[in-house]
């Protein structure tokens, strides 16, 4: 499982570190686990110069389609360039800048060399690195990259990348803009300035045995003193140094410096630092920071220009526009369907006008909702059918039982009165006349609290009774009648209203 991440490899880059003789190659790869290192090699340059040398293992060890899209950055060594960093106040214009600040450079024959600038600003001044190399060594190696079929290259002092792999080990604080990194190898190092994570300035300097402390400060001091007086950069935030400390030493040097110190570890700038730190770079954006290939570099055509990435994504993007506009559309389509043939369902419909559907439907809610409540209030009369019979006395039998019960229906203007009563008309024989029945009176109280009267009918009240003489026994002849409360309360009200005061007072003007 270990070897699994390595398995998967994309975003190749090459870096090429080109020194006493020598070809430096380091290929790296982003993986699963992170950006790992494939291969490191050297190759001893030889009479066919370094230009041959390279474009012979670019052919031996990548297929011509990983030489056109691999990105290579070759890195001159310090001996083979020539690097210097001003303040724009000190020259007039862009390019008298450049001139100038070359004028002591292979003995003022511009024509010879190759250069490249980029400008830098802090707060308290603008500055510009200037970078250069001789002409022939630069065409020659790009001539070697062209043969050989790559078409991503770019050429730059190899201190100037030196940082790409510093960082891999440790970072400086956030708030530090202005520093000095100090990179610690074998019986030497490397100081540079650095200014918004770039370096402007760089100075190597030898270890001496015993001395460590002093070499490294004497170093710093020098590149501090530079940014302030040359460059008017101001305080310098801090020191961070890196490499292989121990303990005592890291403690003289503290002592040495007077501004805070950091130490952090960090592989020494040897030729396989270099390298690597090239094969980062080259994964960057090419257009940034600085190319010495950039003046030699035939203009650019048409498809080199062309943002293939870009218009691969934009690509992408309307393919699945186009798919999710598809799905929306067919989804839309299904539902016109169905409302298609909703709508065939009600042709009638067709020759009405919004307004007489509309006056139809409120008919029809208000038809529905009578509806619904004479549903929900109705009296189901084969309930009284069945029980009321069964509370007659022994004696008497029913005649007829009616009843009413109209549906409340509320109009704008006013109320319709409704007939809501149940009237049940029974006869009864009895041998004494003198007095109401008894069985009567208890009818009427069974009725009272019969359970099927309460909810619509609770009171109950004898209308009338009427005796007829008949041969063997009188008959009585009595009408009942059940009614709602609210009607029953209305006529209590009434009678009151009508009653005279029970102490005879009546007002008088």
């Amino acid at each position: 499982m270990g070897a699994l991440p390595g398995c998967f490899c994309w975003g190749r880059a090459l870096g090429v570190y080109l020194a006493q003789g020598c070809l430096t190659l380091t290929e790296i790869a982003s993986t699963l686990g992170g950006i790992k290192v494939q291969t490191t090699e050297q190759v001893r340059v030889g009479e066919g110069g370094a230009g041959q040398a390279l474009q012979q293992w670019l052919e031996s060890h990548l297929t011509p389609r990983q030489r056109r899209h691999v990105p290579v950055c070759i890195g001159l060594a310090a001996e083979q360039t020539y690097f210097v960093t001003r303040a724009l106040d000190e020259v007039l214009g862009d390019t008298p800048a450049v001139e100038t600040l070359l004028a002591g450079a292979a003995g003022g024959d511009l024509n010879s060399m190759v250069s490249d600038s980029v400008r830098s600003k802090s707060h308290h001044s603008s500055i510009c690195s200037v970078a250069a190399c001789r002409r022939a060594i630069a065409e020659e190696l790009i001539q070697a990259l062209k043969r050989a079929g790559t078409q991503s290259a770019r050429l730059e002092p190899a201190p100037y990348a030196v940082l790409a792999a510093a960082d891999r080990r440790a970072r400086p604080p956030r708030a530090w803009k202005v520093l000095v990194r100090v990179l610690l190898g074998e019986g030497g190092g490397l100081a540079l300035l650095v200014l918004n994570g770039e370096p402007v300035l760089w100075r190597r300097f030898t270890l001496v045995e015993g001395q460590e402390p002093h070499s490294i400060a004497s170093a710093v001091r020098y590149v501090e003193v530079h940014a302030m007086t040359g460059l008017g950069l101001g305080r310098i935030a801090g020191v961070m140094v890196q490499g292989k400390i121990d303990e005592s030493l890291s403690d003289r040097l503290r002592e040495e410096l007077a501004g805070e110190v950091v130490i952090a570890p960090g592989e020494e700038p040897n030729e396989a630092t270099y390298s690597l730190a090239l094969a980062l770079v080259a994964r960057k954006v090419e257009s940034g920071g600085i190319n010495l290939f950039r003046p030699i570099r035939p203009p650019m055509t048409l498809g080199q220009m062309f943002p293939r990435k870009l218009a691969a994504g934009m690509v992408l993007a309307a393919a699945a526009v186009t798919l999710t506009l598809g799905y929306v559309l067919m989804t839309l389509d299904g539902e016109c369907e169905s409302l298609r043939q909703q709508n065939a369902r009600y042709a009638w419909a067709r020759t009405l006008e919004t307004d007489a559907i509309e006056r139809e439907r409120k008919s029809l809610a208000s038809e529905v909702s009578a509806v619904q409540g004479f549903l929900g209030t109705r009296v189901i009369w084969s309930n009284y059918l069945r029980d009321l019979p069964t509370r007659l006395p022994s004696n008497a039998c029913l005649q007829s039982l009616t009843g009413s019960y109209e549906m409340k229906i509320t109009g704008k203007n006013e109320t319709q009165r409704v007939n809501r009563s149940l009237t049940i008309c029974g006869m009864a024989r009895f041998t004494d006349r003198g007095s109401a029945p008894k069985e009567i009176d208890a009818f009427l109280e069974s009725l009272r609290k019969a359970d099927v009267l309460k909810p619509a009918f609770p009171v109950v009240r004898l209308a009338e009774i009427k005796w007829r003489k008949d041969a063997g026994a009188d008959t009585a002849l009595f009408t009942v009648i059940a009614s709602p409360a609210e009607k029953a309360s209305k006529k209590e009200k009434g009678k009151e209203e009508n009653a005279e005061p029970k102490d005879g007072k009546t007002d008088a003007p």
